[in-house]
């Protein structure tokens, strides 16, 4: 196959997700990206624990488009924003916010997570599926490896990885009242929201929930609740205890109640779980989700 490799200073592109199922899955695609100018921003997944295949040989990760997501083990997300915001999840556990910039004349970048910085070189490698950014350290010249996970919004502080709509990830040091267990529940519906609304705007023919699985159960046109097994560790444990957690499964359950009574479907399931979500938040909350006209949005951006 042939590859094309760009060694440069920004980098975006297509991102391929799940197919839409009723379930949250992981992401793949059917059909090759389209070319768009490279750039840095948005969200990007890495393995951090590969399994049977050599991540430091480009020829064995770029090949392999037939397995369109690699990346079946502990992974991690970053996600890089203009305003020099940087988000990272480790393994679907440990949230950071940061910050990063461009150096060495835009050849690399300097990553603060809060905790340490560091610089890199940037390669971004294109495949017929994957878009793939190459980062290797100037400290000790190891190299990480990311495939796009995800498009950048056009407002990217609607973004679903920005920092401020992961805030709810973070695990309180003492015990909540029902309005900061409110709060940190309705973070999370606008986290799922953004998702697909990402979706919707980047013409995505999926959307992926990896890092975003919780109470929310994604149905093809219909929002559910996922029961004690099913919901992961992570998202329990970004309460206090047990109680608290609890509360928030309750609560959810509760303003989900015929949400969607009154709601118009389009046949388009990432609208129509956009608007569920979104009177659910407003049940919950003064303020409201963005109301967007997706026609109309569309029709302004073939013009």
């Amino acid at each position: 196959m042939k590859k094309i490799i760009i060694v440069f200073f920004i980098i975006p592109f297509l991102f391929a997700s799940c197919k839409p199922k009723q379930e949250n899955t992981e992401h793949q695609t059917d059909k090759p990206f389209e070319k768009k100018k490279p750039s840095l921003m948005g969200a990007w997944k890495m393995d951090i624990n590969p399994a049977s295949k050599n991540t430091n040989s480009n020829d064995d990760f770029f090949n392999n488009d037939e397995d369109m997501d690699p990346i079946k083990h502990k992974a991690a997300l970053w996600a890089f924003y203009p305003d020099g915001n940087f988000t990272s999840i480790d393994g679907k556990i440990n949230f950071l916010h940061g910050t990063w910039k461009f150096v060495n004349n835009k050849k690399s970048i300097s990553i603060n997570n809060g905790i340490n910085e560091e610089t890199y070189n940037i390669k971004v490698i294109v495949g017929k599926y994957k878009l793939v950014l190459e980062l290797t350290s100037l400290n000790n010249d190891k190299v990480k490896k990311f495939e796009r996970h995800a498009e950048m919004c056009k407002d990217f502080t609607l973004d679903p990885f920005y920092y401020a709509n992961n805030m709810w990830r973070i695990k309180p040091t003492s015990s909540e009242n029902d309005l900061q267990i409110k709060n940190r529940l309705s973070g999370y519906i606008k986290h799922v929201s953004f998702i697909l609304k990402s979706a919707q705007e980047n013409d995505q023919s999926s959307a992926s929930f990896e890092f975003s699985e919780g109470i929310i159960k994604i149905y093809d046109g219909g929002i559910g609740t996922n029961d004690d097994k099913t919901i992961p560790n992570y998202w329990k444990e970004a309460y206090y205890n047990n109680n608290e957690l609890n509360n928030a499964v309750t609560l959810f359950k509760k303003n989900l109640q015929n949400a969607s009574k009154n709601i118009e479907g389009t046949g388009n399931w990432y609208i129509d779980d956009y608007n569920i979500l979104a009177t659910v938040y407003a049940k919950m909350n003064t303020e409201k989700l963005p109301v967007l006209n997706w026609e109309k949005e569309k029709e302004t951006d073939e013009e």
